[in-house]
């Protein structure tokens, strides 16, 4: 299994949690499904009773007979409660039925019980991302890459991992620190330059996060995500708004289907004080992706045109998809009726 949970190099703004949390749990739930389709057999001690019962799980799990299956690995856990063969697969069924919280608790026993079995850690790893618990999922990682004799492209795959899941946890400084990593093997690894600018921007290094995006189109002229990035961050600071503009239209040119990127180019054009034309972009982009800063990007080109009453709506809309946004809420007690 590969090392990595295949994080979309395609956030427009590093503080939209919900995109990035979107793009990221959309590739681990694929992965997820991946394992569970092709359960791998992780051998079982032989006591024949414990064997015979767990082989007939894996029969009629293949048959498509999953509560018997059940069954059949239960009995061969209670039979051999030392094996980790049994729980691997009620995870494994657990994660099919996306029961990650009982998935968790059938991989954590079968990695106490195999803690050299690196294809459970990967796993478990896996579903404490679901559950949105990085940092534990981060703790997986580091274990594995410190017991792995990594070949560079396998440490540079964990590495990426490990500062994707930092990056979702909020600690910028460790998501930071394994990027670095990846660069010293790398300096023009075009995910971890692309990264490093997303970590600058999330902690407020505007000018940093810049260079990284120009650095990355330097060297990777067609990298739309690093063009969108660039976009939104001049269009965030108010500068650059012609460069801006070409960026964001680019971007959308090659891709109009791209929530993300019609939310740059509404916001470059609201920045033009081109108030119609970014709220018939930003209708067009929280259609594609409800997203509270896309949301909220159309309410402030409503309020900019006067209409208060939608301009409310929206950022009403905004709190119910994200309730702990103070601006938002002292905007609609200072809007006017």
């Amino acid at each position: 299994m590969a090392g990595g949970l295949g994080f979309r190099r395609h956030a427009k703004a590093p503080k939209e949690k919900t995109a990035r949390r979107f793009f990221f749990l959309l590739s681990l739930v694929m992965s997820v499904g991946i394992m569970s389709c092709s359960p791998v057999n992780y051998g079982i001690r032989q006591t024949s009773r414990s064997y015979s019962a767990y082989m007939k799980g894996l029969l009629t799990d293949r048959m498509g007979s999953f509560e018997e299956a059940t069954a059949y690995y239960r009995k061969a856990q209670s039979l051999d409660q030392e094996s980790p063969s049994p729980h691997v697969q009620l995870g494994l069924q657990d994660i099919g039925r996306r029961n990650f919280e009982r998935a968790a608790l059938e991989f954590r026993a079968a990695v106490r019980l195999a803690p050299e079995d690196e294809q459970a850690r990967y796993v478990l790893a896996l579903v404490y991302a679901q559950l949105n618990d990085y940092k534990k999922a981060a703790g997986e990682y580091e274990i594995l890459l410190q017991k792995s004799a990594a070949s560079l492209p396998r440490e540079t795959q964990l590495r990426r991992t490990l500062s994707q899941l930092y990056f979702l946890d909020g600690d910028f400084a460790s998501a930071k620190r394994q990027t670095e990593k990846i660069l010293q093997l790398n300096p023009l690894d075009q995910d971890a330059l692309y990264f490093m600018g997303l970590v600058a921007s999330e902690e407020g290094r505007d000018g940093e996060a810049v260079a990284f995006f120009k650095k990355v189109l330097a060297y990777y002229p067609d990298d739309m995500d690093a063009a969108n990035s660039l976009a939104f961050q001049y269009a965030r600071q108010g500068e650059h708004l012609p460069e801006a503009l070409d960026l964001a239209l680019r971007t959308t040119g090659d891709d109009a289907s791209n929530g993300a990127y019609l939310d740059t180019l509404g916001w470059v054009y609201f920045q033009l004080g081109d108030f119609e034309k970014a709220a018939a972009i930003l209708e067009r982009a929280s259609k594609l992706l409800l997203d509270p800063v896309i949301v909220n990007h159309l309410a402030a080109c409503y309020e900019k045109m006067g209409d208060n009453d939608k301009a409310g709506q929206y950022w009403e809309m905004s709190l119910a998809l994200d309730p702990f946004q103070q601006d938002v809420r002292l905007k609609l007690k200072n809007l006017k009726p």
